[in-house]
């Protein structure tokens, strides 16, 4: 049982916290072709029964595809935490702040449901702030996310709050029909020859591609359409030493992205 009938357009994909705290989060997302917006959280106390609401006015939208390194700045007005535990019914309502998202990391990541291999990482900070406030990991698409590391400040303690939540081992799923989101772009890296890299695609879709090196540069873009069989990507001569790169596909007009590591 889930709560998505708040949210009927929404993706929904359902958390576990870490520890031995027993509550569920359920994160509500809505895609687009290019445009990821986050509609809001749900704390359950089982499933199906919210106890806590957290939504943002306006909701936090993110343009993609981002470039490596790249930050998007959004202007959030307030902050809701509404609480639903009977008999308290109540809504508290903070001042926004500019939020920058930053593409920060390609990398794996470990929770207790396993290893999640080549997952994106993006980082949330506040403008003016050096110190970032969250981490969020999203894999095969944006619609998937792994895990979220947040960082905050209890209001009536001053202490600093970190939380951690990861995604259980059930499927997404929207409201109207179970929808699996692991899988990723069909594609196979088949190596470098020269300077091309190969890579075989089983569909035909349009990509915007990044070469990534391991010190976090973004070294080249490509605007590409792939069709089903053999595609190259011609790389300038960049190259200086030997090294380990990264090459991001990200498919424009479905939102799925898969990235692939190569040592050259």
């Amino acid at each position: 049982m889930t709560t998505f009938d708040e949210f009927p357009d929404a993706t929904v994909a359902r958390y576990g916290t870490a520890g031995s705290d027993p509550m569920l989060e359920e994160h509500f997302f809505k895609i687009s072709q290019d445009t990821l917006f986050d509609l809001g959280v749900n704390i359950l106390s089982e499933p199906g029964v919210p106890i806590l609401k957290f939504r943002t006015v306006p909701s936090q939208t993110l343009v993609f595809p981002m470039e490596y390194g790249d930050s998007q700045t959004h202007e959030i007005e307030s902050l809701l935490t509404i609480t639903v535990i009977p008999p308290i019914a109540d809504t508290t309502v903070m001042d926004g702040a500019s939020f920058v998202t930053t593409f920060a990391g390609i990398g794996n990541v470990i929770t207790p449901n396993g290893i999640f291999e080549d997952c994106i990482m993006l980082v949330d900070s506040i403008a003016g702030e050096s110190a970032a406030n969250g981490y969020r990991f999203y894999k095969n698409s944006f619609s998937n996310q792994i895990a979220d590391f947040s960082i905050g400040t209890d209001p009536n303690t001053g202490q600093e709050v970190q939380g951690f939540f990861y995604r259980d081992t059930t499927p997404l799923f929207t409201s109207t029909t179970d929808e699996e989101k692991d899988n990723g772009l069909p594609l196979s890296f088949e190596g470098k020859i020269n300077n091309s890299l190969q890579i075989n695609s089983q569909n035909n879709f349009n990509a915007h591609c990044q070469l990534i090196n391991l010190e976090g540069k973004l070294l080249q873009t490509w605007e590409k359409t792939f069709t089903a069989g053999d595609n190259a990507l011609e790389m300038n001569n960049f190259q200086s030493s030997t090294g380990i790169y990264v090459i991001l596909i990200y498919n424009k007009d479905t939102g799925a992205f898969k990235s692939f590591k190569f040592v050259d």
